[in-house]
């Protein structure tokens, strides 16, 4: 009788036990916010984080992914809050620093972003992810060469680090120095074959040089390999630009409507539809210029106005049409946006 005793308690009082478990930890909500955060729920990672923090509210590095996943959500402003906690309490938090950074540069704060990431150069002078961030806010401000003197930098202290070769690459393309860009796809092709950045890029020399087929195949393997909506949606737009050019429309059109019929996306990844929408002659140019107007800053719309330009140009240049298609040519390049690959596609347009 008295063994039956506790399992008599178990069943007339199921909560018993449960009432000895200690509450949730600090530690315990930071390491589930990890969790929802790898999985891409930045919501549930946010609510988590704030919980570990009225725990501790010492707790840096819940703050600094708290930030993260602010950023994520293009919370710049509540980023940026949370970088300054994290820094406030750890002065030498690196990675605290470039977050701010990347989130000050977002805001068009460009002094601030780069006073960030030349305070993580002087207290870690070999630290080539620093370079590759202001080599990355240099290209933004159109200092193409400052830009590659830091990718430089990148590769030399990170020769195992994709991401400095393809950042330099990129710099190179926009400079038409296309063999050194090229040289550095291939290297970085080389150091990560699952990287979809280095076909991606690769495609796009090839793409600007005209060689369709090479582009072509590239980019079929940057589809496979993309880990975002964004990248593979444009390299889906762009395989269909190299079926075009090869005169290949009923195939081009198949593809690209097939993946659309399969993806889902929200803002602000929406202009990217609206590209798609307006290639398959789904919907029509003034509605494809209207809509590059709309976004969510000043910057997202004069990179939208860039390539709104060049698709309408594209358009009509495959129409038949060439004079208009210069013209649009010309105003995807006046829009300035040299960091696009719509205003390097245009210019080699107007070089042909």
């Amino acid at each position: 009788m008295k063994k039956l005793v506790p399992l008599l308690l178990l069943v007339l009082f199921p909560t018993a036990c449960s009432r000895l478990s200690p509450p949730p930890s600090a530690e315990n909500y930071y390491s589930w916010g990890l969790a929802h955060q790898a999985r891409g729920d930045f919501s549930g990672a946010i609510i988590l984080f704030t919980k570990a923090i009225e725990l501790n509210k010492d707790f840096t590095a819940a703050y600094y992914h708290r930030g993260d996943a602010k950023q994520s959500q293009r919370d710049f402003t509540g980023a940026i809050a949370d970088y300054n906690l994290a820094i406030q309490n750890a002065p030498s938090f690196l990675m605290a620093y470039l977050g701010r950074g990347s989130a000050k540069q977002a805001e068009s704060d460009f002094d601030g972003a780069l006073a960030d990431f030349n305070k993580v150069i002087s207290l870690s002078p070999q630290f080539g992810t620093a370079y590759i961030c202001r080599g990355s806010l240099r290209q933004v401000r159109q200092d193409l060469r400052g830009a590659v003197e830091d990718y430089d930098k990148a590769v030399e202290y990170s020769p195992q680090f994709e991401l400095g070769f393809i950042k330099r690459a990129g710099a190179n393309r926009l400079l038409k120095s296309f063999s050194a860009a090229l040289a550095d796809y291939e290297q970085a092709v080389k150091l990560d074959e699952t990287d979809a950045g280095g076909y991606n890029g690769r495609a796009i020399v090839k793409l600007v040089n005209a060689n369709f087929d090479g582009a072509f195949v590239d980019l079929q393997q940057a589809i496979a390999l993309a880990q975002t909506d964004r990248v593979r949606y444009y390299a889906h737009i762009y395989l269909w630009m190299t079926l075009a050019e090869q005169g290949r429309i009923p195939e081009a059109k198949r593809r690209l409507t097939d993946y659309l019929q399969n993806t889902q996306l929200h803002d602000p990844q929406l202009w990217m539809k609206t590209i798609a929408e307006f290639v398959l002659e789904k919907t029509d140019e003034a509605t494809l210029l209207a809509a590059a107007k709309q976004g969510y800053s000043e910057v997202a719309v004069r990179g939208q106005t860039c390539e709104g330009w060049f698709f309408a140009g594209l358009k009509r240049r495959l129409a038949g049409d060439r004079e208009k298609a210069a013209d649009y040519f010309a105003k995807c390049i006046a829009t300035n946006q040299i960091g696009y690959i719509e205003y390097l596609l245009a210019k080699a347009e107007l070089n042909r």
